[in-house]
């Protein structure tokens, strides 16, 4: 095992033992995720015990995959308590199976950039579906408020249709706030695709109060939109990865009346915000979400309050469209999350804005 004192570990020795680096042990003694057993006040050596080697090498495991340190300290916290450890484990798994499944359709854009000649209609197959009229348009009620119209950001001025070879999901976003609402699929056919549906189409079929069919097909190629006997040309530009914000979402959380919240934020004090001289002044809300009590206060004094947009906050909860909502809101840094009870796809995310 290399140099031992008294039946203690050199950090050279730790290293060797568990694969991680002398740099990466100072590293993590020093964000307080593997602390040295001993350290000698004169040479600053640090000594670890035998059962640290087990941690550092399951340190070092839950790194190679990525596992974020904030997670791996709650995992080391749980692991002599296996279901939640493995909750733990289970869920990062499927952060990056989601990801991997994002990388393979940015992946298979950038070879299509690479070689556009060489693409045929064989290797750009449609995508087709069926869908619940009154779902399909819903989710798009859903998310279209969270929509940009700013010109410079051409593939966030339409909607994100998704399917991932089961599940249609359409998200939007500006930006500042997020919106995403998954569509049930009957008779799938075809591989995954992404395309972002123009503002123009969306509309059309918002406004389209004639139809009273029950079920809609929906008609999907990298580079086309085709909802019943719509058909529209995609955006031509890279949607950001929503499911990143998604996996990112804060997961403490309080239930809610819709209307209450509403008149709640209508009601309750604002601040006036002018971010620079070309921006028209915003009002801003600001929310104190106590998950201990299940209460949220609109207030402007209270230290753990957080500021949004007053205006995009009624608008997501005018588009969630339920009498209940579920939200989520950690600190000043993180976005809140509001959702439909049993609903936890379908969620709404609204960046905090600074109270200053």
């Amino acid at each position: 095992m290399g140099q031992e004192l008294e039946g203690l570990h050199s950090i050279g020795a730790l290293a060797r033992a568990s694969g991680l680096s002398v740099s990466a042990l100072r590293f993590y003694d020093a964000a307080g995720i593997l602390r040295p057993a001993e350290v000698d006040a004169t040479s600053g050596y640090r000594w670890y015990t035998t059962a640290q080697v087990t941690t550092a090498r399951l340190i070092a495991s839950l790194r190679r995959v990525s596992m974020p340190l904030t997670d791996i300290n709650a995992v080391l916290a749980a692991r002599h308590r296996p279901d939640e450890a493995t909750r733990l484990l289970e869920e990062h798994l499927g952060r990056l199976e989601a990801g991997l499944l994002d990388a393979r359709h940015q992946l298979d854009l950038a070879r299509r950039l690479l070689a556009p000649a060489l693409v045929t209609t064989e290797e750009n197959p449609m995508t087709t579906m069926t869908v619940r009229a009154t779902d399909l348009a819903a989710a798009f009620a859903a998310v279209r408020y969270a929509m940009s119209t700013d010109p410079e950001l051409p593939a966030l001025n339409g909607v994100l249709l998704d399917f991932d070879a089961t599940t249609l999901r359409l998200a939007a976003t500006d930006r500042f706030r997020l919106a995403v609402a998954g569509v049930a699929t009957r008779e799938p056919s075809g591989p995954a695709c992404r395309v972002v549906a123009p503002v123009a189409l969306i509309d059309a079929l918002l406004q389209d109060s004639a139809r009273t069919e029950a079920t809609v097909a929906v008609e999907l190629t990298e580079s086309t939109v085709t909802i019943g006997d719509r058909t529209a040309d995609g955006i031509d530009a890279a949607f950001p990865d929503y499911q990143q914000l998604l996996r990112n979402a804060p997961v403490e959380s309080v239930r809610v009346r819709a209307e209450n919240l509403v008149e709640l934020v209508t009601a309750g004090p604002t601040r006036t915000l002018v971010q620079n001289p070309n921006n028209a002044p915003h009002e801003i809300s600001a929310l104190v979400v106590d998950g201990d009590t299940g209460t949220i206060e609109v207030t402007t004094d209270h230290p753990d309050a957080v500021g949004f947009n007053r205006e995009f906050l009624l608008q997501a909860l005018e588009a969630a469209g339920a009498e209940e909502l579920v939200l989520a809101l950690d600190g000043p840094i993180r976005p809140l999350a509001m959702w439909a009870p049993g609903r936890p796809d379908d969620m709404s995310l609204l960046m905090p804005t600074a109270l200053g």
